[in-house]
């Protein structure tokens, strides 16, 4: 239950004797913030405290814009509130297509149109926009998140969607280049044809998103795959070398500490060992939670902090 403490307090250790500097190091919450907000409060001022630099975070675009000029900005006012109260760096996944909805992420009005219509091009870019208005400080984003599981289902989709992915790369290098764009891919388990689709996408991203659960495959199991530390650490080796060279950011990764918490022990060692041979090529670290126990969100929160 202290995996989140480990994991920080080692990698700012680590960090004090470095010549080069480690890359950020935090925590990925897939879900909507709780609505008691004493408990996300007091979620993030423990983060904080134990060093915690990043969040990167998930929203469906049409969670957020519901239809043309009909937005709801509360959950990730939330969000983003709580990151600058406690100094912590907001990272975004904007996503259209998202590995945990088989379905296209469009505002209502959109449905039923290819990805690359030029109305939904240039819905996004306006959304994109009111977006970084709103919240300025966002300081990484992607437009999708694990973006071959969806595609596995819909290959038809995967020339337009990676068109989009282009035109909203060039839009952002042209008006907000400070912020560099991922494109995020899930590399657990990957086959053929996804890690063709990671070449595909390499145009349109500065960084690959990285997400990973080679360590606990199945996600819902008592007994997840006991891995070695040296099988652990090829499979982060294989995902790496899947980037092509490029800079690269692990958003999501973890192990679980059920039935045995020496193995997700085991998993943050391997972790830190390839933070510390890649981190010149890896901008950010984040540490996923909720997928630690089978219970409920507020145990999966105590065990991500403390």
């Amino acid at each position: 239950m202290r995996v989140l403490f480990f994991f920080i307090a080692s990698f700012s250790f680590l960090s004090l004797f470095s010549s080069h500097p480690y890359p950020l190091v935090g925590f990925c919450w897939a879900s909507q913030p709780f609505t008691d907000m004493t408990l996300f409060e007091e979620g993030f001022r423990t983060a904080r405290l134990l060093g915690c630099q990043i969040e990167h975070r998930q929203y469906n675009w049409n969670e957020i814009e519901l239809d043309r000029n009909t937005y709801d900005w509360n959950s990730i006012n939330q969000w983003y509130t709580a990151c600058l109260k406690y100094d912590i760096t907001p990272s975004l996944a904007l996503c259209p297509v998202n590995s945990n909805t088989q379905i296209r992420n469009v505002p209502r009005d959109l449905r039923g149109r290819d990805f690359d219509d030029p109305e939904i091009i240039s819905r996004l870019k306006q959304f994109t926009r009111k977006l970084l208005e709103k919240f300025p400080e966002i300081k990484y984003m992607s437009f999708g998140n694990e973006i071959n599981y969806y595609l596995w289902s819909h290959p038809e989709d995967t020339p337009p969607y990676l068109n989009l992915c282009v035109q909203m790369y060039e839009y952002m290098k042209e008006n907000y280049p400070e912020i560099p764009v991922l494109v995020i891919f899930g590399f657990t388990e990957m086959g053929e044809r996804d890690r063709e689709l990671v070449s595909q996408f390499l145009p349109a991203c500065d960084l690959v998103g990285i997400s990973t659960y080679h360590a606990c495959i199945a996600v819902e199991s008592l007994t997840p795959p006991q891995l070695t530390e040296q099988e652990m650490y090829e499979g982060f080796l294989d995902c790496i070398n899947l980037c092509g060279g490029k800079r690269f950011a692990v958003v999501e990764t973890c192990a679980f500490s059920y039935p045995d918490p020496d193995y997700q022990v085991r998993y943050v060692k391997v972790f830190f060992d390839v933070i510390e041979e890649y981190r010149k090529d890896m901008e950010f670290a984040c540490w996923f939670g909720v997928y630690d126990t089978i219970r409920t969100s507020l145990n999966s929160l105590y065990i991500l902090f403390f």
